[in-house]
């Protein structure tokens, strides 16, 4: 995927791609948008056209008009073929990145009050509803304008997958998902309808780990809706899909893996956090077969930087030599405690991702209050660029250099009941 600025030999393909990526709300309106009437030649003379090729195909344009004090959006259209895939949040992406380059503070768009798909998603990108007029181009339409400063550098960073210092990462805990029955009673309000739990859940813990990803697929539509949920600062951790993971030969994964990242994740832009890849326990150790896994996983999803986690459960993992691979390619290896399944502690990324599995329900806060502070104390050593001393690594011989990184840690499986609740007690320790 490429972004270039359109030529004149270009204006054609920028008419039918604009035509298309319209047609349903031409049809929705009972007439073309603006965008579809425009004369995009002298736009493209300007050099206000961009166009995004997949391979050597057109698969969506923007263009972006650059004004004294903010940069406009005329248009961001995807060809139907590549829609839901994240293209169009990669021309948001671009957008912003134009506007930081030009040093201007503020990216403004106005589109129809209908578009109510389009209204959402550059609601979950960032932009907020400026006010609303009629359309003085179209008798009886309405516009709805929308703006969102540029972003600030870290949050850029954090698209563009560079990393910013300070004295410690960030600490994030949560559960695995938001729908369990037993917390219909125990952590959610008295009758609060299910469609509202997880704009409560993301309101009381900083992070969640979606496990239905694990399972099912979802398009892009369902991670704007989850984009929409959650407040600012809230960060998604999403499980790679199974068939990514449960085969025999891991280097012929690449197919199911872009299927599953292209789905639509990046559509969470900011609010997504690290990719869980998790191996069976019957999966062994063979170097080849896992770096070859390794070697295709990708640094970023139309123009979101990518974090990836791997979870192993076979003991034949315990060894220097994978703890040397997950450093190599940058990845972090999960620590898991679990009553089963070894535990890994060597950091090997720039982020930390841990799962508690051996709470109980007979604990009101999953885990003992001695355990919990034993993990914050933990989390604190991992923010602040260091490896607990109590935890066993697979190379203790090599230590990880040490700088600040962010800290994930997940309450799943035993204790799940009270997980949510275990969650909320270890940000309390760690924010204290």
């Amino acid at each position: 995927m490429k972004i270039r600025k359109a030529l004149a030999g270009d204006l054609d393909a920028v008419v039918r791609l604009t035509e298309a990526a319209y047609a349903p709300y031409t049809a929705l309106l009972g007439a073309p948008p603006i965008p579809v009437t425009e004369d995009y030649a002298p736009r493209i003379e300007r050099g206000e056209v961009w166009l995004l090729e997949n391979g050597k195909e057109v698969a969506g344009l923007l263009v972006l008009e650059r004004h004294p004090d903010h940069a406009m959006i005329f248009s961001v259209a995807v060809a139907p073929a590549f829609q839901g895939k994240g293209f169009g949040i990669a021309l948001l992406n671009f957008a912003d990145e134009q506007a930081r380059l030009w040093h201007l503070p503020e990216v403004r768009l106005y589109t129809n009050a209908r578009m109510e798909r389009n209204i959402a998603l550059y609601t979950a990108y960032g932009f907020r509803e400026t006010g609303r007029r009629p359309n003085p181009y179209r008798p009886g339409w309405m516009v709805v304008d929308m703006a969102k400063p540029v972003e600030t550098v870290s949050r850029l960073d954090r698209f563009l997958g560079r990393t910013t210092m300070s004295s410690h990462g960030t600490i994030r805990a949560g559960m695995g998902g938001w729908t369990f029955e037993p917390w219909d009673t125990s952590f959610y309000p008295d009758k609060l309808p299910k469609a509202k739990q997880l704009n409560y859940a993301s309101r009381q813990v900083p992070s969640i780990e979606v496990n239905g990803t694990y399972y099912s697929s979802f398009k892009e539509p369902t991670f704007v809706k989850w984009a929409n949920e959650a407040p600012d600062g809230f960060v998604y951790s999403l499980k790679g899909n199974r068939f990514v993971t449960n085969r025999r030969v891991l280097g012929e994964a690449g197919e199911s893996m872009m299927r599953f990242l292209g789905s639509g994740v990046a559509a969470l832009g900011d609010k997504l956090g690290p990719i869980l890849w998790q191996f069976a326990p019957t999966k062994k150790f063979d170097p080849d077969d896992f770096e070859a896994f390794l070697k295709l996983l990708p640094e970023k999803q139309d123009g979101v930087a990518l974090r990836h986690a791997i979870e192993v459960r076979n003991d034949s993992f315990v060894v220097p030599e994978f703890a040397a691979l997950a450093r190599k390619y940058k990845v972090a290896i999960v620590y898991a405690d679990h009553a089963k399944y070894p535990g890994i502690a060597d950091v090997t990324g720039d982020f930390i991702y841990a799962r508690l599995q051996t709470g109980s329900d007979d604990n009101p806060d999953c885990y003992t209050p001695k355990g919990l502070d034993e993990w914050a104390a933990r989390a604190k050593v991992w923010a602040k660029g260091q490896a607990p001393a109590d935890l066993p690594r697979a190379d203790a011989a090599t230590d990880a250099p040490v700088k600040p990184r962010d800290v994930f840690v997940y309450f799943i499986t035993e204790g799940k009941v009270r997980a949510p609740f275990g969650a909320m007690a270890l940000m309390k320790r760690v924010t204290g």
